[in-house]
């Protein structure tokens, strides 16, 4: 016979695993109906060609034996074949069964019936001749029926013990690794469904709206080195206080984080390292002294790190029959897992954890990939599939099973809330799934990122930090009913994030909340502050500039315009009402404002194949015919608008900055009288076009600081066509994550919290101008009637842009702001007129030249002009916005104010943590746990010491 996959190594009280209900000859079900008992079936005959029944036969029902299943340790599936159409009654394609191993010894069933049982062929393998078709299973249960029955009490039947399978174990080793205290009984009906209603459940994203602190947490206020590298990769790693122990291909290492010394170091020569786990001890300052670590076919071995120049292995025990997956920390206690679900669970005995007691054995489904223990509960998964078991329920250990399918990716991560009263899950597919680990339902679905969440950790004050595939970390506020974003930083470069860990110790013990990430791709850890206390702080007084800022209003005018490659001469035969030019100097910079930005796009002509393969060439070949031809477009357009902004001035200004890159091109000049308040004036740009290779659809920015008031402007040309939404999308993200300047050292309260200038991200004030080529999604006719009947509202609900804006969450100009619209859309106009295209490819108009803003600015107006020379209409818009200047004595008074207020705080955190642990590791309650250490002055081995009565 073949070995059974599931069968319990560690006894020989083992039940069947049968197809549909565990049952045997002779018991009755908690109804009262009795169970039908398994015949004894003949020996299993050589198989004859099947005949066709004879025209006429009746077919006699006859009962189903059961035979072994071969499928999950826990679960046995029931094929059901009967629909019907009753929407109540309808049965699933296969309703779960729990089937637990753990059972108190049972007498064996006869010898026969066991051999039927297991030589019993499939229905489909069954000779027609010799057996009649088999009756339809019965009808299961109504959901409303069985909900209303889950009220009664539950007695499970007895259940059979499973044949006896021949191990390399003998009973005797067998039966005395095995708990016996607590057997677990079987269910009778069905397993409860997690499958709620999927609708009712909220799915959300992320607010990322406010600006993300993009600064690392650096520890460095309290700890010297922040990076540990293993010099290869690295399976798994374990953190406890100062000290972190890395398992790789051939060495276990413990490191000093305070110097990233290797410390110990054990050669594991053939050992195969798959989990290492710090030792919990009753005392907090003897942990981090012990490690266990499992290596293949099921060995723990326990070592002693801080002894001696060497790890030194101190004890080894056989505990599992396969290879051991997973080490978890509960309570004081570890759990082990293996890879064919074998469970056991290791508990102090007289206050010590040793691999020479005797733990609880349990057995759940096989190959869990992912495992988590909250409130007593092991949440499990495999693929899109989770489980949760209880093995402290007296009644069952199996709780439900969840099917994701259809709602997330696979299962990448777990982590609990600090109360443990919320479980969260990653998934492959960037969303992140919130439970209620009492009842076990979801609560909510969000969308967190487009790429792989490789691992999570729920910190205090509800702060998830969530590791991508990227390398990069973010750290969410999953308190408000949407979540905030507060975070994002690289962590490691380009590599998975493949561990989030905090450690206990440093908590309790330093009273710093130490958060270590991990990469097994490069062996690199890293260790950062999980406190966020620098993050904090900045927000804290960004919250309170009003008290250590001075304030004073300015005018800033922004001109955009896509001028379709025309030279400034041909504004010269157009007539008086079409000098757009001049008609913004003259019109919206009156009263003149502090900062005039003006943008043009397309300065040579982007259309034409000829002039973009000589740009190409050129500037392969460093060529400088091209250059010179674009620089005499810059210097004649800089002319133009300088001079006109001369004549049309009645104060003096000057040009602070002009740029051009190829098709596109920014001035920005600067009322004389404010000069000597500027500073920082820099220009970057980024090349979008042809992937990246050259400057046809580039954005270029302007950055400059007045008074203590960061700005940023931004000239884009985003990706033309009706359809190309993904691909202005993802020009928009290279705009926001690609325009880079240098690093500036400015004074506190410049920048953004985080910020240090070299990021669009960091500045205080940002406007995104140009041509983004966002088009309307409706029929040309019911645009150009929307039009005359100048029905703004229809045009504006069907535009790209506003719909990416409000749906999109990783949308780059997400967060942006933009005034009422309440004009025509500016494109496409036939050239030297002022009707819509009318050539042969008749486009449908659009709002393509648009304004957008981010800051505290006030804009009182938005308006398009009308020149007839291009094939788009000009737009503007004018602000009055509030910049600051820092009195640096108030701010230094506030950030002091700060600081206590945040100590505060972080002690309330590591006090709550002291109380849980002499809860969790002490067993006292928290009243009791609260008093003792504020009569020991919240010293946590004191109150230990006075607990245990010394």
């Amino acid at each position: 016979m073949e070995d059974d996959p599931f069968s319990d190594p560690f006894g020989d009280d083992q039940e069947v695993i049968l197809e549909g209900k565990l049952s045997t000859s002779g018991a009755s079900s908690p109804s009262g109906n009795a169970t039908r008992a398994a015949a004894p079936q003949p020996p299993r005959q050589p198989p004859k060609k099947a005949l066709p029944p004879a025209a006429g036969t009746t077919f006699a029902p006859a009962p189903l034996p059961p035979r072994v299943s071969t499928v999950s340790p826990s679960i046995a599936t029931l094929q059901l074949g009967v629909a019907s159409a009753n929407k109540f009654d309808a049965p699933p394609r296969s309703a779960t069964l729990f089937s637990p191993v753990v059972m108190s010894p049972k007498p064996s069933p006869p010898q026969a019936l066991v051999e039927s049982w297991i030589s019993s062929p499939p229905l489909d393998q069954r000779s027609s001749q010799n057996q009649a078709p088999p009756p339809l299973p019965p009808r299961p249960t109504s959901p409303i029926v069985r909900q209303a029955r889950q009220s009664e009490p539950l007695i499970p039947p007895p259940v059979p013990a499973r044949p006896f399978l021949p191990t390399s174990q003998s009973s005797s080793e067998k039966l005395s690794d095995r708990s016996l205290d607590r057997p677990f009984m079987s269910l009778d009906r069905a397993i409860p469904s997690a499958r709620s209603d999927d609708q009712k459940v909220k799915s959300f994203s992320p607010d990322f709206t406010t600006c993300l602190n993009r600064k690392p947490p650096d520890p460095r206020n309290y700890l010297a080195n922040q990076e540990i590298s293993h010099k290869g990769s690295v399976k798994c790693m374990a953190t406890s206080g100062f000290y972190v122990c890395t398992a790789g291909q051939q060495n276990l290492r413990l490191y000093h984080l305070t110097t990233g010394e290797n410390v110990r170091s054990l050669p594991l020569n053939e050992l195969k390292i798959t989990a290492v786990v710090f030792v919990p001890c009753r005392h907090i300052e003897d942990e981090g002294k012990t490690i266990w670590f499992s290596v293949d076919k099921g060995d723990i071995m326990e070592a002693d790190v801080q002894s001696g120049s060497s790890i030194t292995i101190t004890d080894k025990k056989n505990a599992h029959s396969a290879t051991v997956t997973h080490l978890l920390r509960y309570r004081g206690g570890i759990w082990s897992l293996d890879e064919n679900g074998g469970l056991k669970i290791w508990n102090p005995e007289d206050g010590v954890l040793s691999l020479s007691g005797r733990p609880r054995s349990l057995r759940i489904g096989s190959r869990q990939e992912r495992v988590v223990i909250v409130r007593g509960r092991l949440w499990s998964a495999a693929g899109r599939a989770i489980e949760m078991y209880y093995p402290d329920n007296a009644t069952t250990l199996f709780q439900q099973r969840t099917e994701l399918t259809g709602i997330a990716g696979n299962v990448t991560s777990f982590t609990a809330s600090y109360d443990e009263g919320l479980v969260f899950s990653g998934h492959d597919d960037g969303k992140i799934i919130m439970w209620n680990s009492e009842n076990l339902s979801k609560l909510a679905i969000v969308s967190c990122s487009v790429y792989k969440i490789t691992s999570l950790l729920c910190l205090s004050k509800g702060h998830l930090w969530v590791g991508f595939s990227t390398g990069k970390v973010h750290v969410y506020d999953t308190v408000p009913s949407q979540w905030v974003a507060l975070k994002e930083f690289s962590a490691h470069s380009s590599t998975p994030v493949t561990e989030i860990t905090m450690d206990e110790k440093s908590l309790l013990i330093s009273g710093q909340m130490t958060v270590s990430t991990f990469t097994a791709e490069l062996g690199q850890i890293r260790v950062w502050d999980g406190f966020l206390a620098d993050d904090w702080t900045e927000s804290y007084l960004k919250g309170r500039e009003t008290d250590f800022c001075s304030y004073r209003s300015i005018g800033v005018f922004v001109g955009s315009w896509n001028i379709d490659a025309n030279k400034p001469d041909v504004l010269d035969s157009r007539p008086r009402d079409e000098q757009t030019i001049m008609d913004w100097f003259l019109t919206d910079c009156n009263p003149p404002p502090a900062l005039i930005v003006i943008g043009f796009q397309e300065l040579v002509d982007l259309e034409s194949k000829k002039a973009n393969a000589k740009q190409i060439f050129f500037e392969a070949t460093k060529h400088t015919s091209s250059k010179n031809h674009v620089d005499s477009r810059l210097a004649a357009w800089q002319d133009r608008l300088t001079r006109t902004l001369r004549d049309c001035s009645t104060v003096p200004y000057r040009l602070a900055q002009c740029h051009q890159l190829f098709g596109l091109f920014q001035c920005v000049f600067v009322l004389e009288s404010e000069t000597a308040n500027l500073r920082m004036v820099e220009a970057a740009q980024i090349k979008t076009g042809f992937g990246g290779f050259h400057g046809n659809k580039e954005p270029i920015g302007a950055r400059l600081i007045l008074d203590d008031t960061s700005f940023c402007f931004v000239n884009c040309h985003l990706a033309a066509h009706q359809t190309q939404v993904s691909a202005r999308n993802n020009d928009a993200a290279a705009v926001r994550d690609g325009l880079t300047f240098s690093t500036l050292n400015m004074s506190p309260g410049v920048f953004e919290p985080g910020g240090n200038g070299s990021s669009v991200l960091d500045y205080e004030n940002v406007v995104m101008s140009g041509d983004l080529n966002y088009r309307i999604d409706l029929p040309r006719d019911k645009v150009l009637d929307a039009i005359d009947k100048q029905n703004w509202k229809l045009l504006l609900d069907n535009d790209q842009l506003g719909k990416q804006r409000q749906s999109n969450t990783y949308f780059g100009f997400r967060g942006y702001s933009e005034g009422p619209i309440n004009f025509a859309p500016t494109f496409k106009y036939d050239i030297l007129s002022k009707s819509y295209d009318s050539s042969e490819k008749k486009r449908v108009p659009a709002y393509c030249d648009r304004i957008l803003w981010r800051g505290k600015w006030v804009q009182k107006s938005y308006r398009r002009s009308e020149c007839t020379v291009s094939d788009h209409r000009p737009v503007s818009a004018t602000f009055d916005i509030p910049v600051k200047r820092v009195i640096p004595d108030l701010r230094e008074r506030c950030r002091k104010s700060a600081e206590e207020v945040r100590r505060q705080e972080c002690d309330d955190v590591v006090r709550s943590a002291k109380i849980g642990w002499l809860v969790a590791n002490c067993g006292a309650d928290s009243g009791t746990a609260e008093k003792l250490l504020k009569m020991a002055d919240w010293n946590l081995k004191s109150a230990r010491q006075s607990l245990e009565g010394k």
